[in-house]
């Protein structure tokens, strides 16, 4: 009579032996009714590793517990039970998954949700040509590896996003540009932006005829530079877009430097070329004072002149070879310099 008595239900949270008796006055007591609870323990909750994050390419999902227990897990956002795929060994993901595991063992109540989110980050779309400098029009070809996934761009030098346009075709590049781009797909973490510089500068002129040549009495100069305009100059002056324009092949009629240089929209300019085209010049023979019939009466100073036709056109001062041994003069020879030959 002396133990707790009974007023109400008993809350058992733990192994317990419930004893009790009743009593009643003028009645013997009762026997003592025994009753023995036993909790049932939960299995431990799965633990999964990694335990979820944001990831690039592939990777596996280990899923542990405690020994004899057995494990079944989802990636498809349901609840797992003893119908799910039952766990045999690493999960390898490689896409945006939502894994739910539970674990079941004989004799114990099964354990909790474990639950590991896995994002992934989309690969950086690549580029066909990669940055540089050219002399021609690029079709540039973006891929992203991951299918399904939705390519974005932009050629101004500002940063793609899904608003940007969308690719769906080689992009030209016909001018200097900076192209951009990045991928997209639902459920995915964006790429990064992948980036390439293209310089478009005008290929050097072509021109005819060749340059080191000298001609007699004119030559025809023909310049060439597909889609381009030619700006031209016969003053030595480097050409700009003020100079003259080229549209017809330039007559030239004595020794004449030709600098010319072709401009394009959007591109750089070419090279400057520089050419130097000289007439061929026929020097007059030398000149004696006092000439070879003249009879010397005293030492003499002899003077060696020599004419030059056509002056405008002259590139050079002309070197007069003389011999003293009645040889024939080269141009390894004695060079001519005024007041130095007496006789």
């Amino acid at each position: 009579k002396d133990s707790t008595p009974y007023t109400g239900p008993i809350t058992v949270n733990e192994d317990t032996t419930i004893k009790a008796y009743a009593v009643k006055n003028g009645y013997e007591d009762s026997y003592v009714a025994t009753a023995v609870y036993t909790k049932t323990r939960s299995v431990l909750t799965p633990t999964l590793s990694p335990a979820g994050g944001i990831f690039t390419g592939s990777i596996s999902v280990t899923i542990s517990s405690e020994d004899g227990a057995a494990i079944y897990y989802t990636t498809n956002g349901e609840t797992p039970t003893k119908d799910s795929t039952p766990y045999t060994g690493p999960i390898t993901l490689s896409e945006p998954t939502s894994i739910n595991a539970i674990a079941y063992k004989t004799g114990m109540t099964e354990s909790g949700i474990a639950t590991g989110v896995y994002n992934f980050n989309l690969p950086a779309p690549t580029f066909s040509v990669v940055s540089g400098t050219y002399n021609t029009v690029q079709n540039v070809e973006i891929n992203c590896t991951t299918e399904g996934a939705t390519i974005y761009y932009t050629t101004d030098g500002s940063e793609p996003t899904s608003s940007s346009i969308e690719y769906t075709s080689a992009v030209t590049i016909d001018g200097t540009t900076t192209l951009k781009a990045i991928a997209v797909k639902k459920d995915w973490i964006n790429s990064n932006v992948t980036e390439a510089e293209y310089t478009l500068k005008v290929a050097a002129i072509t021109y005819t005829p060749d340059p080191s040549k000298q001609f007699d009495e004119e030559t025809t100069v023909t310049l060439t530079c597909e889609g381009a305009t030619i700006y031209y100059t016969i003053d030595s002056t480097d050409p700009t877009k003020e100079s003259t324009p080229y549209t017809n092949s330039i007559t030239v009629t004595k020794t004449t430097n030709i600098k010319a240089i072709a401009v394009r929209d959007g591109w750089e300019d070419s090279d400057i070329i520089d050419l130097w085209y000289k007439k061929f010049i026929t020097v007059g023979e030398p000149v004696f004072n006092p000439d070879n019939n003249q009879a010397l009466l005293e030492t003499t100073a002899i003077e060696i002149t020599c004419t030059v036709p056509n002056q405008e056109d002259q590139v050079y001062t002309p070197t007069i070879y003389y011999t003293l041994d009645g040889s024939d003069p080269r141009e390894n020879g004695l060079k001519y310099q005024e007041g130095m030959i007496t006789v």
